[in-house]
């Protein structure tokens, strides 16, 4: 059997405090968890006390004001319907339009200033879910959804191109462009990160799902070679048990048909680290 590895990312796993805000700490390794020993500001790699970046295990998020990584496209919504007419590029705003060396330019130099360390081993992943490489994943249909956005955007330059075009083809030909398009631009950036740092486990979050990825066998192929480790979510999303395991148990399902299909250089499945949530709201506990 594969060899089981617990991670611990949250951020206060070296500082949480009790009620009288006196340090509460807690020694993880106790338990056979690998935590951050320090952690550093995502914005400028410094010592910061608790984030989400270490050397053992870190969660990026491209899209954050204060420490995005990379020159990732995306569209900033404030509210529905999601339309181009209505949303603000940033970095271009869709892959098709935004500048993909640039970004690999940006996204090398912040893996250095993050990872200083060239024999950095971290397990890194990626937080990208701003659109997604499949076109269905993105609701194309859906203006209410803020994915809708790019799938306007890929029929509106079908449409520049090639007018006469009916609406089933200008459909086919959007969705071959944007997944062509977002492919290129997941699988570069992985490629980017290993050959700076060649020995961190890099993927991305939330990666496989269990949607249409998952019947489209194949077509992610290019990205699952890729990476590293695969980085499914099984959160606790509904108050019905069964519901949560049956939604963990598919995406699970999914990651070791991708780990085994697609496996590392020396063979062996790709590793799976599964995000869970552990989670205390007292706001909701009896008094």
């Amino acid at each position: 059997p594969a060899p089981f590895r617990a991670l611990w990312n949250q951020p206060c796993s070296g500082s949480c405090r009790s009620v009288d805000g006196k340090p509460f700490p807690f020694n993880l390794s106790l338990f056979g968890i690998d935590a951050n020993p320090n952690a550093t500001d995502l914005k400028t790699g410094a010592p910061a006390g608790p984030a989400f970046n270490g050397p053992v295990v870190a969660t990026l998020y491209p899209y954050s004001s204060e420490g995005g990584t990379g020159r990732y496209p995306s569209y900033s919504c404030p509210k529905a319907p999601f339309t181009e007419k209505n949303c603000k590029p940033i970095n271009g705003g869709s892959p098709q339009l935004a500048n993909l060396t640039e970004h690999l330019e940006a996204w090398s130099r912040d893996i250095s200033r993050l990872f200083p360390d060239p024999g950095s081993s971290a397990v890194v992943a990626l937080d990208w879910e701003k659109w997604w490489p499949i076109w269905e994943n993105n609701e194309p249909d859906n203006n209410a959804s803020s994915y809708f956005v790019y799938a306007e955007v890929a029929r509106r330059l079908v449409r520049e191109q090639s007018p006469a075009l009916p609406p089933a083809a200008v459909e086919a030909q959007a969705k071959r462009a944007w997944e062509a398009s977002t492919l290129q631009w997941l699988v570069q950036t992985v490629e980017a990160a290993r050959r700076r740092r060649p020995k961190i486990t890099w993927g991305f979050y939330n990666m496989p799902g269990e949607t249409a990825e998952g019947r489209k066998k194949g077509s992610l192929a290019a990205l699952w070679s890729a990476v590293d480790g695969l980085f499914p979510s099984i959160y606790a999303s509904s108050p019905n048990p069964a519901t949560n395991a049956a939604r963990a148990s598919r995406r699970l399902a999914e990651a070791r048909r991708v780990a085994d299909t697609y496996p590392a250089a020396d063979r062996s499945p790709k590793p799976i680290f599964a995000y869970t949530l552990a989670e205390y709201d007292d706001d909701n506990c009896p008094p």
